[in-house]
């Protein structure tokens, strides 16, 4: 069964739960420029590079701290190659190496590991309502992942610093040294390294300094799969470490584009950047649809139109008859031959 410190757990649960609460809040009523705001259509910078470093702590058949060790830190570098599939998520090809020690009652080990993981990135405040970097400046995130250990160790005893021989330890079965990655008959001689698969899970948070460059911190814990990284089969069935790097990373592109983990996902999208459908649709196509239908079932039908004219004309008449001047300054009107006009 894995063992990891309930401490660590409810931290982890607890940054991730205080992430989401914050993104929630910050990113509504957000004024969002065109170069910001995502869209299938447009270009971004997708590529980027990390490089990070900080301390691991183990949890093995040595460990006799509950969280923390009181000395012997152990550092380790790392670097990441990510491809944004998405403002949601990313995909990344990890390489850390470092050393490992751990002391007991009896015994002690030394040795050290190189790590090949492959993760998924999600970004919590991509995910949200309003999806999208918190204040233009803050991305939270967490990410799994699986990969594979290649290690190297060897257990010594307390008392003499010499490595550990299965004759040293009684009603032990085990032939030659306890050594992984070396000779079990030559402890200095190097041999093919001992690997297990690791499944790491962890959170972080980047924040953006320009267009180039981001800062960020990342917590890991990364469980094994087997009980050979500390060379102890007994106690632990599982041994893990806990990562915290601080990291730089470097944007790959061209500068007048944003990368697309730092845009602003629209109404339009879903998280895996595909259109998102319109619940009104639906509706509308079926509206359609019966429109359709009704067009092919009704007919319409015109009767004969029978159209009746009535012209009225209206006549006016005048009266023309001639008029006689006789001598004397007498007149004479010929009212037999009046003739009527009609107009």
């Amino acid at each position: 069964m894995i063992r990891l410190p309930k401490g660590i757990v409810l931290s982890i649960l607890g940054w991730l739960c205080l992430s989401i609460a914050t993104a929630q809040f910050t990113t509504d009523g957000r004024m969002i420029e065109e170069h910001m705001r995502y869209s299938s259509e447009k270009s971004f910078n997708k590529w980027d590079v990390m490089v990070g470093y900080g301390p691991n702590i183990l949890f093995t058949d040595f460990t006799e701290y509950a969280l923390f060790p009181d000395n012997n830190w152990q550092f380790s570098p790392m670097v990441a190659l990510s491809y944004q599939l998405v403002p949601a998520m990313a995909f990344d090809l990890r390489y850390m190496q470092g050393d490992l020690e751990g002391k007991g009652v009896s015994h002690y080990f030394k040795g050290d590991f190189r790590e090949y993981v492959a993760t998924a990135r999600f970004y919590v405040n991509q995910m949200l309502t309003n999806p999208g970097p918190v204040n233009d400046k803050w991305n939270f995130y967490f990410n799994v992942g699986l990969g594979v250990q290649a290690f190297r160790n060897r257990v010594y005893k307390n008392e003499d610093d010499q490595v550990l021989h299965a004759d040293d330890v009684e009603g032990n079965t085990y032939d030659g040294y306890f050594v992984l990655g070396y000779d079990v008959n030559n402890p200095n001689r190097k041999r093919s390294r001992a690997t297990e698969l690791v499944l790491p899970a962890g959170v972080g948070v980047l924040y953006r300094l320009n267009r180039s460059f981001d800062i960020g911190v990342e917590s890991t814990v990364h469980f094994g799969l087997e009980d050979n990284l500390d060379g102890i089969l007994s106690g632990a069935t599982n041994d893990n470490y806990w990562n915290t790097t601080f990291n730089l990373s470097y944007k790959i592109g061209k500068k007048n584009k944003r990368h697309s983990k730092w845009t602003y996902r629209t109404y339009g999208f879903n998280i895996f950047g595909k259109k998102r459908k319109d619940p009104l649709e639906d509706e509308v196509n079926r509206f359609e649809r019966m429109v359709q239908q009704q067009a092919g079932i009704l007919r319409l039908q015109i009767d004969s139109v029978i159209t009746e004219e009535r012209d009225t004309k209206i006549y006016a008449a005048d009266n023309i008859f001639p008029i006689y001047f006789m001598p004397g300054g007498a007149t004479f009107k010929d009212y037999e031959n009046q003739i009527t006009m009609l107009k």
